[in-house]
């Protein structure tokens, strides 16, 4: 004698902006991707250049670039509903944009980065393709969710893979903060180090694997 009734008023899941069609085969939930940049940019006032050395379809680096920008591309179920058909959805002003001076990306594989690099032209980033251990990055934050080795697979072992490339990115490239979400399992691969400071570790779920995001902090020049 009992009766629910739902309604989906989003349509498409809430978390999906519609500002990059092209997708990875491990791509990072845009709702995820804003709170990893902004938790990044936590206390920052002066503009910063920002580079993903393993940026796939450029997720972390458009949400970077469009956090300010109200979600007024995408579609919602609600709109075509009878009881709303016909009015008009009030988008709010853009926020504040975040303190960016420049987006750099960078993706080693040649065909999917042919296809990427003219669709976040489009968002002011600079995107080219190349090996992250081969390429200098010269910039004052570095943000990467960087491939765990299962759905894409890594050069050897994925330990060593990923402390190899923690390794280069702040013993060469040197940056003022590094963003970096890995498995928790791996969380013994933060090195301790007297030229880096851990500013903040948060644990959650990146589509069901329990992960950490780092946010090291350059100690000193």
């Amino acid at each position: 004698d009992k009766l629910t009734l739902s309604l989906d008023l989003s349509g498409a899941p809430l978390y999906k902006r519609n500002l990059q069609i092209i997708k990875g085969e491990a791509p990072l939930r845009e709702n995820i991707a804003a709170a990893l940049v902004l938790d990044l940019f936590d206390g920052v006032t002066d503009p910063v250049t920002v580079t993903d050395p393993m940026c796939g379809s450029g997720t972390l680096l458009i949400e970077a670039a469009t956090f300010h920008v109200p979600l007024h591309e995408r579609k919602f179920s609600f709109e075509e509903a009878p009881f709303f058909k016909g009015k008009l959805v009030r988008i709010p002003e853009a926020g504040t944009q975040l303190p960016i001076k420049n987006l750099n990306g960078i993706e080693i594989e040649r065909d999917f980065a042919a296809k990427i690099i003219p669709a976040v032209k489009d968002f002011g980033i600079s995107m080219m393709t190349g090996d992250a251990f081969l390429t200098p990055i010269a910039s004052g934050f570095i943000i990467c969710n960087p491939p765990y080795g299962q759905r894409i697979k890594t050069s050897g072992k994925t330990g060593i893979f990923l402390k190899d490339a923690l390794d280069k990115f702040l013993s060469e490239d040197r940056p003022e903060r590094l963003g970096w979400l890995i498995p928790s399992d791996m969380d013994d691969l933060i090195p301790k180090r007297k030229d880096y400071q851990i500013r903040s570790k948060r644990k959650f779920r990146n589509g069901g694997l329990a992960v950490t995001y780092w946010i090291l902090e350059r100690v000193g020049s």
